[in-house]
């Protein structure tokens, strides 16, 4: 299969229609998981879990197994305090945690939580290691709270498993940090049933600039030491090659020392050149190339 055939691209609409909201508990009411979602290192065998609850946890961990009514392994990650940087500096708890020896395209179910209560049993398919074979991805950008009209049929989609990764281009909530971040805290929970299930690749947008990217950076869990506003994954598939690297916000003047640094080019040509009224936001570079072109 061609890699361009595995791609589904969906650019969300703009206008204002109800929000998809799944029903659970506050955050205040409860220190429950919740806004559980997926993210991948890059490695087959590995998959990070990210949630976030109202209060402190005495341990962040994972329980998961192949059966759902027996979980028999055990990660534990870390937990960071979030303060929203409004005036009203509203608190959040992030925990992540990094599963690892999974067997790729195997079938797991986990659940995350700690003695304070433990979340829903989700399921997810590790990625498939090796190279012949096509990724199925699900790409798209511009959501909103309140105008996700095309959620409810992606989640249908994802859970019927027509994909094996999500690639969100920029644009969360609209915006993730209105109203003390509640807007952000309702966004994850309707994105739950759709996140938690598969693996949701982020890039960061200009709807996330409110306090230095705070709310990307706290909120989403990327592959590297950089809070997910640069990281690069590398993958060949199918007898391509597949460059996926999202940058973030910068300004004209520090956009050409960021080209520099992680190495946009093919060989010695540069393949962006930054424009857009002195500013970059949120962009994505997937490229596909066959193994045997000239590189």
């Amino acid at each position: 299969m061609d890699f361009f055939a595995a791609v589904t691209y969906l650019l969300v609409g703009t206008s204002s229609v109800s929000g998809l909201i799944i029903p659970r508990p506050a955050m205040e009411a409860t220190n429950l998981p919740e806004q559980i979602h997926l993210s991948w290192s890059g490695n087959p065998t590995e998959m990070y879990v990210t949630w976030a609850t109202p209060s402190p946890s005495t341990v962040t961990s994972v329980k998961f197994g192949l059966d759902a009514a027996n979980l028999t392994s055990t990660a534990t990650g870390t937990s960071t305090v979030f303060v929203d940087g409004a005036k009203a500096h509203k608190v959040r708890y992030i925990h992540r945690v990094t599963l690892v020896n999974l067997v790729p395209a195997t079938r797991y179910y986990y659940s995350c939580g700690s003695d304070s209560g433990w979340a829903t049993v989700y399921t997810f398919r590790s990625i498939q290691a090796g190279t012949e074979w096509s990724p199925r991805l699900l790409v798209y950008g511009d959501m909103g709270s309140v105008n996700a009209r095309s959620l409810q049929e992606m989640t249908k989609e994802v859970q019927a498993d027509r994909y094996d990764l999500v690639l969100h281009v920029g644009d969360f909530a609209y915006d993730m940090d209105n109203s003390n971040g509640d807007v952000g805290d309702d966004f994850l929970r309707a994105l739950e049933p759709l996140a938690a299930i598969i693996p949701y690749v982020t890039v960061v947008g200009n709807h996330e600039q409110k306090y230095n990217f705070s709310h990307y950076r706290n909120r989403f869990t990327c592959p590297g030491n950089d809070e997910g506003m640069f990281y690069r994954c590398v993958k060949t598939w199918s007898g391509r090659i597949v460059l996926c690297q999202p940058f973030s916000f910068c300004c004209l003047h520090e956009s050409v020392q960021v080209v520099t640094k992680h190495n946009f080019g093919i060989r010695q040509h540069q393949c962006w050149t930054p424009s857009l009224d002195g500013y970059v936001y949120g962009i994505l570079l997937l490229f596909t190339l066959r193994r045997d072109a000239d590189l």
